[in-house]
C-alpha cells in the first residue's frame, strides 16, 4: 500500500547504506506514480459532477450563478464545456430531469398537479403546465389518464 512505500522509504531515508539512497530515488518515483494513476482513476468528467449536481437542484429553479460558485469556474466556460460534452445546454439538462421526475411522480403518487409543481420548484402551477406540455406532448393530467389507461 502507499503507506507502507511511505514507511519503506523513510527507513531507506535514514540508513547510511548508499544503495539505500537509489532504492529510496526509485521508490519515490514509484509513489509518485501510484498517487498519479490513482487520481485519473477516480476523476469524473466536469459535465457528469454538474449533472449530478443539476439532479439534486430539481426543486429549484436553474441558476447559473449557483453552479459558477459550486465549481469555481466561470459559468460560460462550463456551459461551453457541458454543451460539448452533454449535447444541450445545462437549462435544458435541468428542465429535462425536472419533468423526468414530474413523469415519475404522476406515475406513482396520487400527488395533485399543482402539489407537483411546488415539489418541483415552480411556483406557478400554469407554468409548469406549460413547461410539461412542450415536454412530453400533453399536459400533467392527460399523462396522469393515459398512463392508467394503460394499467
Amino acid at each position: 500500500t502507499l503507506e507502507e512505500k511511505l514507511y519503506k522509504m523513510c527507513d531507506y531515508f535514514h540508513s547510511l547504506d548508499p544503495t539505500k539512497s537509489i532504492r529510496k530515488n526509485a521508490l519515490f518515483y514509484e509513489i509518485l506514480l501510484d498517487i498519479g494513476s490513482e487520481s485519473q482513476a477516480d476523476t469524473r468528467n466536469i459535465s457528469d459532477e454538474i449533472c449530478a449536481f443539476l439532479d439534486g437542484q430539481l426543486d429549484k429553479d436553474f441558476s447559473k450563478e449557483l453552479i459558477g460558485k459550486r465549481f469555481y469556474l466561470s459559468y460560460s466556460h462550463l456551459a461551453a464545456v457541458f454543451r460539448k460534452e452533454k449535447g444541450m445546454s445545462m437549462g435544458q439538462y435541468h428542465n429535462a430531469a425536472r419533468m423526468n421526475k414530474a413523469c415519475n411522480l404522476l406515475r406513482s403518487t396520487l400527488m395533485s398537479v399543482s402539489e407537483i409543481a411546488a415539489c418541483l420548484g415552480f411556483s406557478d402551477m400554469l407554468y409548469f403546465s406549460k413547461k410539461f406540455h412542450t415536454f412530453s406532448g400533453v399536459s400533467p393530467s392527460e399523462y396522469r389518464k393515459q398512463v392508467q389507461r394503460r394499467y
